[in-house]
């Protein structure tokens, strides 16, 4: 899906992609997080990555991606995945140590049981998730997707409570938009020789969907891309 042509941004997206969202330490972490979180992907089998939403061409793709260009690919000034973070129900839940009622529909039953790295993985980003809660509220909604009733419950939050959505919930992260097949397929066609230009075009296309989310704020919103 490319950038619709004529499409004027402002407001967030200008401090964004101006570097006044997250300062350079948060957005080398969000980088490791977005390349650990892709590498954990491609442990999985193909039929896991069916599962989370992916087709199988973006699948195999995705397994076939070397490591220098899924870090190039992890640049993205936004995170790659998910955490159930727009839905406050859930994360009411997960606060209160209850088992959750808001089910995420991420249709991980039958997942292999094991990945590599995946529950520290996920440890990291609920405690980076919680830091930008505390202190960075529109960064959530950038860089996370988060909903601002969201926000506020991981904000007042303690961290142990946090951390109690490992235990409740079997692999909470998943990728973000993976039925949006034109988008992966343009991200995970990114190589080391692909040119700069191209690289940020493809990245960016992803604050174009959380355009359509609702995500930026006021200001013109991209039409609806097409799911393919």
């Amino acid at each position: 899906m490319d950038a619709e042509p004529g499409v004027s941004w402002s407001g967030p997206r200008t401090a964004w992609l101006a570097g006044d969202v997250l300062s350079i330490t948060l957005r080398c972490s969000l980088r490791e997080l977005n390349a650990r979180f892709l590498m954990c992907l491609q442990r999985m089998p193909e039929e896991d990555l069916s599962r989370f939403g992916f087709t199988p061409s973006v699948a195999r793709q995705l397994l076939a991606c070397e490591t220098q260009a899924l870090l190039i690919v992890a640049a993205c000034p936004y995170a790659l995945f998910d955490a159930g973070f727009r839905q406050h129900d859930f994360w009411e839940s997960v606060v209160r140590l209850t088992p959750p009622q808001a089910a995420l529909g991420d249709g991980t039953a039958g997942l292999a049981d094991e990945v590599p790295d995946y529950d520290a993985l996920t440890d990291l980003v609920l405690s980076f998730a919680w830091h930008l809660a505390s202190t960075n509220v529109l960064a959530t909604r950038l860089v996370l997707g988060m909903s601002p009733a969201t926000a506020e419950i991981i904000r007042v939050s303690s961290l142990p409570a946090i951390a109690g959505a490992v235990q409740l919930r079997r692999r909470l992260l998943r990728p973000r938009w993976p039925q949006r097949t034109l988008y992966w397929q343009r991200l995970l066609a990114i190589t080391p020789h692909t040119s700069n230009e191209e690289t940020i075009a493809a990245q960016l296309v992803g604050i174009q969907l959380m355009a359509t989310d609702g995500f930026l704020g006021s200001g013109p919103v991209a039409p609806a891309a097409r799911k393919r």
